[in-house]
């Protein structure tokens, strides 16, 4: 059996959207990913309530405690998820979001031996009206882009680089790798759907 490619790293605080999350990884055109979502916040006894798949590709652990900030931060969740991530790349996804089916495809068009981070674009809308990053952006810019991307695991622990609990961790963690001279690709590809 072929090693997966990239690990999905998704924090969740329960919501019931988290089975389209994870429906949109299973129905990946290639299989080759894993994912670990981890519950903030909640007890192994409310994953009865929830309807998650049965994948083995999936691991879901449950934190009884608040790791999280805020009402929806998941920094310290993200930060505890790739800990045990064994995939050189990792992936991340919103429980309220999904990922097209070609995003593996996409992703390994893009990865190079040179690449520390991929940028996906993300739409917000089915016709792709609102897609962030713009094209042409191409470094992080605050409001214009979001968690729709790939990251060499390696390159966040050589430089001590994790996510911080704010409702804007996902560009402070991405100008903190530019910051640190990070090679980060910014594809064409769209590849993430916010909140559908």
């Amino acid at each position: 059996m072929l090693e997966p490619l990239i690990t999905f790293i998704i924090p969740s605080t329960g919501r019931k959207t988290i089975t389209n999350t994870l429906n949109s990884l299973i129905n990946q055109n290639n299989p080759l990913w894993v994912a670990r979502v981890g519950f903030d916040f909640i007890s192994e006894e409310t994953k009865y309530s929830l309807v998650l798949p049965d994948d083995k590709r999936i691991t879901y652990i449950f934190y009884p405690h608040k790791l999280g900030a805020g009402r929806n931060y998941g920094g310290i969740v993200r930060n505890t998820l790739i800990e045990d991530a064994t995939t050189e790349w990792i992936g991340f996804v919103d429980d309220d979001d999904s990922l097209r089916p070609d995003y593996i495809d996409r992703f390994i068009e893009e990865k190079t031996s040179d690449n520390d981070l991929i940028m996906f674009r993300m739409s917000y809308d089915d016709k792709d009206e609102k897609v962030l990053p713009p094209l042409g952006v191409n470094i992080p810019i605050v409001n214009e882009m979001g968690i729709s991307f790939a990251i060499r695991k390696l390159f966040l622990y050589i430089n001590n680089l994790r996510f911080v609990n704010h409702y804007c961790e996902d560009f402070l963690l991405l100008r903190e790798i530019y910051n640190k001279g990070g090679i980060i690709k910014f594809s064409d590809h769209i590849t993430y759907n916010v909140k559908y």
